[in-house]
């Protein structure tokens, strides 16, 4: 298929993965609009880093104000941390500015976290959504990871299930170099449940991950102490057991394409 860059040349590809992330510009040319796939839960992450405080001990540590709003800092590489700050929100523009007026007088280590903010070169922040997907090929087209499925952050597992995704996928093209479209349907038939499984969203969403009232804030700490006792216990084992239960396939080289040798 021929395929034409924004910045103007034109170049013909076999087949074309779009693995653009959850605002994909390849699903939003092939698919459709965004907003047929992506549905807005109701909050606004942004990112950026600090320098190590130096008292964290490998420990992610989270805060969570009324209000619907949510504090975290944990390790992050070369003596810097990765800060997140998490406010519910309808769709609305939502940039440094609009943070740090909601996160203010917060408590906590968030004065700190915020002055950090004023000054980073890194700062990102985007929507809290889930993306899906119901065919993640349309013909020599192909989606891959969030611009084909994701739980959002609160489900997690997105690196993984994009890795994992992206093994299955080279391995079924392999497996079948002259016909991608029949691949495509092989990979998805493949990953479909581990994927469905993989971004469920746990119980209560964005309205237990940033509680708006103080009993509510309360209730979620109780919860998460509950965690680590029966009967809660076994629910989050099976939880963070779903990627043990997945068997991948050791894929063969094919006679009239390279492949992946079986491991």
């Amino acid at each position: 298929m021929d395929v034409t860059f924004a910045s103007g040349p034109t170049e013909r590809f076999d087949v074309v993965v779009g693995a653009d992330g959850v605002h994909s510009g390849v699903r939003a040319l092939a698919f459709g609009p965004e907003r047929d796939f992506v549905r807005h839960l109701g909050a606004y992450g942004g990112y950026f880093t600090v320098p190590d405080p130096g008292d964290l001990d490998h420990w992610f540590l989270m805060h969570n104000a009324t209000g619907g709003r949510v504090a975290g800092i944990r390790p992050g590489r070369d003596g810097t941390a990765v800060v997140s700050l998490t406010v519910t929100s309808p769709p609305a523009r939502v940039g440094r500015e609009e943070l740090t007026a909601r996160m203010a007088g917060a408590g906590w280590r968030v004065p700190e976290l915020l002055t950090g903010l004023a000054g980073a070169t890194d700062f990102f922040v985007d929507s809290i959504s889930q993306v899906r997907v119901e065919r993640w090929a349309r013909g020599r087209i192909v989606l891959l990871g969030d611009a084909g499925w994701c739980g959002s952050p609160l489900a997690g597992q997105g690196t993984s299930l994009a890795l994992v995704g992206a093994y299955v996928l080279a391995g079924e093209l392999a497996a079948r170099p002259d016909d991608p479209e029949a691949a495509f349907a092989a990979y998805q038939r493949e990953l479909n449940d581990h994927v469905a499984a993989g971004v469920r969203m746990p119980p209560g969403g964005v309205r237990m991950f940033a509680p708006r009232s103080a009993a509510m804030i309360a209730a979620r700490a109780w919860s998460m102490r509950m965690m680590t006792r029966a009967p809660l216990r076994s629910v989050l084992a099976r939880r963070f057991g779903r990627a043990d239960r997945l068997r991948l396939k050791g894929y063969v080289r094919s006679v009239s394409g390279p492949g992946i040798p079986r491991s």
